[in-house]
């Protein structure tokens, strides 16, 4: 039972619907006229009925409770399992992320890392390789080049010795070849201070040149520019010979000794220095055409005017060599003319010149 004036049940902790009014001391009206005395309330049967409903209510509240109760402890429990089984969940998440996290950090990544490291390792080897090769390359084709400037310095060394070597062998040679052809008596041998059997050409020309004997030796002169006086010893007649003569330019420009002379002398060889020390092998056609076959500058000549200079001429065969002062000065083939008369000649490019010679030797081989 509940006191008047309760709202909630103390026990099952239920609210109540409206309180309930009970008055154990109530007793009917019987007095007369059936009403009830003056600010006496008459109990309504409605009021009977309500109270009926109101206690039906509590009784089944109260047996319902239990239930109630048993629903809500079930919703908690459900809560709790969900809340339980998302913790575990989250757990369980959290501990495959941890594992996960724990396998890259300890396998997968170390083996990335092992494998870009290999992987530039690589690289570093091939490019070290390849500098290495391209060193090796650039270093061997540097000796290469070095060793084929050096065989090339050796070759050009060893040609310009053996160049020198044959040069000097040439020389030497050659020299022998003037001791040889000139150390016999030789065949005519004349000062040329006057006629010696050798019918000399003795003319004079109308400009004052032409060949005389004088007390220096025999005089070739020419005064006309661009001409030269050919003084010729008629009764000689050499193939193969030695021919050795002293030259001095007395005045002008050049001189020279012939040989081999044919064709009414106006063909023949020339053998003619100048007094600047140029030499020259000039081969004189009939039509008076000259072609120099030698043509170079000596330092045995002895230059200016009135310098004495010893000329030679051995000529054999073909082979002609020439000889300034005893010393080799050069050579030349030629088969134009092969055997002839000597003389001597004064040659007038641009002054007049006189030429004198002397100390005639011939050798016959």
């Amino acid at each position: 039972m509940l006191s008047p004036g309760m709202t909630r049940c103390p026990y099952c902790h239920w609210n109540l619907a409206a309180t309930i009014n009970e008055d154990p001391y109530h007793t009917s009206y019987a007095g007369p006229g059936g009403a009830p005395p003056s600010g006496y309330a008459v109990p309504d049967e409605t009021d009977y009925q309500s109270e009926a409903a109101r206690a039906h209510h509590y009784m089944v509240a109260v047996a319902s409770a239990p239930t109630i109760q048993t629903h809500e402890v079930q919703q908690h429990k459900i809560v709790i399992g969900i809340m339980l089984g998302a913790i575990m969940l989250l757990a369980l998440l959290l501990i495959a992320s941890g594992a996960s996290l724990l396998y890259y950090t300890k396998v997968t990544r170390p083996a990335q890392l092992h494998t870009q490291a290999t992987a530039i390792a690589y690289a570093n080897h091939l490019v070290t390789l390849h500098h290495k090769a391209t060193a090796q390359a650039l270093a061997t084709q540097i000796v290469q080049a070095t060793q084929a400037a050096i065989r090339q310095k050796k070759a050009a060394s060893t040609a310009a010795a053996q160049a020198t070597v044959q040069a000097q062998a040439t020389t030497t040679a050659l020299q022998n070849l003037y001791t040889m052809s000139t150390r016999s008596r030789p065949a005519i041998s004349a000062p040329l201070l006057f006629e010696t059997g050798q019918k000399w050409d003795i003319y004079p020309t109308r400009d004052g040149g032409g060949c005389a004997f004088t007390p220096d030796g025999l005089h070739s002169s020419v005064f006309k520019t661009g001409s030269y006086a050919p003084c010729f010893a008629h009764a000689t007649r050499f193939r193969n010979f030695a021919l050795e003569m002293q030259m001095r330019i007395e005045k002008g420009d050049e001189g020279g000794i012939i040989f081999r002379s044919t064709n009414h002398d106006k063909s023949f060889y020339s053998f003619r220095i100048d007094r600047s020390g140029v030499y020259g092998l000039i081969l004189t056609r009939g039509d008076g055409y000259a072609i120099p076959l030698i043509y170079d500058q000596s330092p045995f000549i002895k230059t200016g005017i009135g310098r004495t200079n010893t000329l030679t001429i051995i000529a054999r065969d073909d082979n002609i060599y020439l000889y300034i002062n005893r010393h080799y000065v050069g050579s030349a083939s030629d088969n134009s003319y092969r055997i002839g008369t000597i003389g001597i000649m004064a040659v007038n490019r641009q002054h007049a010149t006189v030429a004198s010679f002397s100390n005639l030797h011939i050798w016959r081989l």
